[in-house]
């Protein structure tokens, strides 16, 4: 069973993101921030990392970055809601430049989730 870091500051929406991808047959460990994430992704084996992009404390980039220090390789899925204070055409390429997997704006629908995580880990090329 491949494993998920899922790190979302909102709580409500971290539950849901997990629900979902639990439902989609994969084990789930959740973070409600980018330091407790890194601390998590450093104590266990994991397959994946979803993490938003605007969070307190250690946001989204500094823990693409951090993560990326750690394991240049790593499989990432970049996620957020930020689209209400930065136009989602200038957050993709931003965020795409640091190697991420894939960018996907929030609101994000539990099949599309699922469609996309199995993408990258499968290693499919991103939609246009």
């Amino acid at each position: 069973m491949k494993r998920i870091l899922l790190i979302e500051d909102d709580e409500d929406l971290r539950f849901c993101y997990g629900e979902v991808l639990k439902f989609g047959g994969y084990d789930v460990v959740m973070a409600a921030d980018g330091r407790q994430g890194i601390v998590l992704l450093q104590e266990q084996a994991i397959d994946l990392v979803i993490t938003d992009l605007f969070m307190p404390g250690k946001g989204g980039v500094e823990t693409v970055m951090a993560i990326r220090r750690l394991h240049t390789g790593f499989k990432i899925i970049v996620i957020s809601g930020g689209g209400q204070i930065v136009k989602p055409e200038y957050l993709k390429p931003m965020v795409t430049s640091l190697g991420v997997n894939r960018f996907l704006m929030k609101p994000i629908k539990g099949d599309r989730l699922l469609a996309e995580v199995k993408g990258v880990l499968d290693g499919a090329e991103p939609p246009p």
